[in-house]
């Protein structure tokens, strides 16, 4: 569907190549949509799914976002300046995680404690397993 909406103007042909050209199976969707993810924002969405595949609970957004940038590593395993905005994290696993309540609209606000975060489906943790 992303590929779909990206396209300006849709020729039947153009459809048919991007509907020939979906993953056959869910491993190889969710396969897909991590080998699109930015080199630089690896880390980030590798550390938000380990946080959401352990967690016993669902994560309130702010919560996901500020796991994703936790690295033991480095001298500050925790630094406000490598956070990502909420809505660029939730747009960067696209299919593999799910935001409740749903957002109304793609500019939603930003409302502490108001949403929460879990994995999209049960498929996603046995493919991460």
């Amino acid at each position: 569907m992303q590929e779909l909406e990206k396209k300006r103007i849709l020729r039947g042909r153009d459809v048919q190549n991007i509907l020939s050209s979906l993953p056959k199976s869910l491993d190889a969707t969710y396969e897909r949509v991590l080998l699109q993810i930015d080199s630089d924002l690896v880390y980030e969405a590798k550390t938000a799914l380990q946080w959401l595949f352990c967690c016993m609970r669902p994560l309130y957004l702010e919560e996901f976002v500020d796991a994703s940038i936790i690295n033991p590593d480095e001298e500050a395993p925790f630094s406000k300046d490598c956070q990502i905005s909420p809505f660029d994290l939730v747009d960067l696993l696209p299919g593999l995680i799910k935001i409740n309540p749903p957002p109304e609209s793609s500019e939603y606000m930003f409302l502490p404690k108001h949403y929460t975060v879990t994995l999209a489906h049960f498929s996603v943790k046995e493919y991460l397993r």
